[in-house]
């Protein structure tokens, strides 16, 4: 369940256990993919960056990015 309460379902490879993306019945246009998930992450440009003020202190939250300090899509 997510902080709104809405259920969301996070896919894990069968392999290794390792999150390879997550969904939201409440939400499904959109699929949220595990960057660490992809065989070549560099290849992926992020758009933005949501759940902020959960940041680890040693995070770098790029500052050219919108940034939203929880989840942009509630």
């Amino acid at each position: 369940m997510g902080d709104s309460g809405g259920t969301i379902i996070r896919e894990f490879c069968p392999e290794c256990g390792s999150p390879i993306f997550t969904r939201a019945p409440a939400k499904p246009q959109f699929v949220w993919i595990k960057a660490g998930s992809l065989d070549n992450p560099m290849c992926i440009k992020p758009g933005h960056q949501i759940w902020t003020d959960s940041a680890v202190p040693w995070a770098y939250i790029a500052a050219d990015l919108p940034s939203f300090r929880q989840n942009r899509y509630v």
